[in-house]
């Protein structure tokens, strides 16, 4: 089963696998959220599979790796699901122009995707790091039916030798995680030959399921619907985000997709106690890590609000307090070095962080802070984003540090900005924000979490009561 078909069955397969599961025990989401965040959860499922496939040995064929997932979208159809709250009943309206507003602007995007879709489908593999760091790998997994070992080119003559391993022309590709590369592995096994205007369709669905799972996780917390509509509009027509659709084969949409789509479930389980949007924050920030390597740390911004999440609501400032104080003296008093049996280091000082499987960085300061000015408010990436960020961001901020109930995405998101603030002004990659390169594929990843905060806490300013209690039955 190959040609157009196979790649039909390879584009939808992952997202009706994610989705039969979300709808069997996650009645009570929102329709949008459970079709996005069933498409992302596919998409982990099936890269999963795909590599559990090849650690066991097998020649990796398009036909039973759909057959298995296949049967896995079945599969909860006859497990016995757990009582759940009833869906959502479709929005309705007051008046006939709030109507027509809500239908206005999902026709405006839908102009705009489908001209990032003839984009998609018409260039080749244009994008520098597409090319460069992703696609190779799944080239050859592809050619060779197998995900042959990829390794540094000084260990190359070697290993190539031992095992056939193989080799890219950056030095640290070798080791990025596996995520993006078999998404384009599993879309040319479905299509059975390589086409590169092809392979890169699933990004398209990717901002597909970004703006459904974004639209039915803030219109579940209670935010009116043409308030959303209107901020999904705003959010996904960025011409940064549409570059990395219509550019396809770089990795940050997936990342800034699979973080968000773990701040919202986050925050969900923050106010209702949702034991099902835990699990989706979780497997979300996951499947981060394995996206790209920073995804390492965007998942660990996530235990902060994790942990307040399980206090009750008069102690959560207490135990933030401690908890900063506790990070202020052990920074202060020289910080940690640390090796393991297997030789790998550890090293958390003021002068130095290093930590296995993302690297080592000295840290100096660089007023780099020009750099960003020109990136986020002067020119055209955000259109007014940066802007609408410089001004409600510190309030929202405040705000959710004095709301106990927001202040556990308040920490995670902090912890987001300490961790740009710290790899741009302190370390090497202070090039990237000079050269205008990594500075925006950066802030692209928590951008969307920050504009979903500052609707979040305005909305809850504004009404000034507690945006959701718990809720039964999850």
């Amino acid at each position: 089963m190959n040609g157009i078909l196979g790649l039909i069955v390879a584009l939808l397969l992952p997202g009706l696998l994610g989705f039969a599961w979300l709808h069997r025990f996650w009645r009570s989401g929102h329709p949008a959220a459970r079709l996005g965040y069933g498409y992302l959860l596919g998409v982990l499922i099936t890269v999963l599979v795909i590599q559990a496939w090849s650690y066991a040995g097998q020649s990796i064929r398009f036909l039973p790796l759909a057959l298995i997932l296949s049967a896995l979208t079945l599969f909860p159809f006859l497990l016995r699901s757990r009582p759940q709250l009833p869906t959502p009943p479709m929005q309705k309206f007051d008046t006939a122009w709030q109507a027509g507003i809500w239908w206005f602007f999902p026709g405006l995007l839908l102009i705009r995707f489908s001209g990032l879709l003839l984009e998609e489908t018409l260039l080749p593999l244009y994008p520098w790091d597409a090319w460069m760091n992703w696609a190779p790998k799944a080239k050859v997994w592809f050619s060779l039916k197998e995900l042959a070992p990829f390794v540094s080119y000084r260990e190359w003559p070697e290993q190539s030798l031992q095992r056939g391993a193989y080799t890219l022309g950056n030095p640290n590709a070798s080791e990025y995680p596996p995520l993006v590369p078999l998404i384009q592995f599993w879309t040319a096994l479905g299509l059975g030959a390589w086409r590169d205007n092809w392979i890169n369709l699933p990004w398209g669905l990717c901002a597909l399921a970004f703006y459904l799972l974004f639209y039915g996780q803030l219109r579940a917390l209670g935010l009116p619907p043409v308030v959303v509509m209107v901020a999904s509009y705003l959010l996904f027509s960025m011409p940064y985000l549409n570059t990395h659709v219509a550019l396809a084969g770089y990795a940050d949409l997936w990342m800034a997709a699979y973080y968000s789509a773990a701040i919202l479930a986050l925050l969900h389980w923050s106010l209702t106690g949702s034991r099902t949007q835990l699990g989706l924050a979780l497997l979300m920030a996951f499947a981060g890590a394995l996206t790209k390597r920073p995804g390492i740390i965007w998942a660990a911004t996530l235990l902060p609000g994790l942990l307040l999440s399980l206090l009750p609501l008069r102690f959560r400032p207490l135990f933030l307090g401690i908890l900063v104080a506790a990070i202020a003296l052990f920074w202060f008093y020289g910080g940690i070095a640390w090796e393991s049996s297997t030789g790998q280091q550890w090293i958390l000082t003021p002068e130095r962080i290093q930590i296995p499987g993302l690297g080592g960085f000295t840290l100096t300061y660089h007023p780099v802070g020009s750099y960003f000015i020109k990136n986020d408010l002067l020119w055209d990436n955000w259109h007014l984003l940066g802007w609408l960020l410089l001004f409600s961001l510190p309030l929202s901020l405040l705000y959710g540090l004095w709301n106990p109930r927001l202040l556990p995405i308040t920490t995670t998101l902090l912890s987001g900005l300490v961790f740009l603030f710290v790899v741009f002004f302190f370390t090497r990659h202070n090039q990237s924000a000079i050269d205008s390169t990594t500075i925006n594929r950066a802030t692209f990843h928590i951008l969307p979490a920050l504009f979903t905060f500052i609707l979040v806490s305005g909305w809850a300013w504004r009404k000034q009561r507690n945006i959701r209690f718990k809720t039964a039955g999850e």
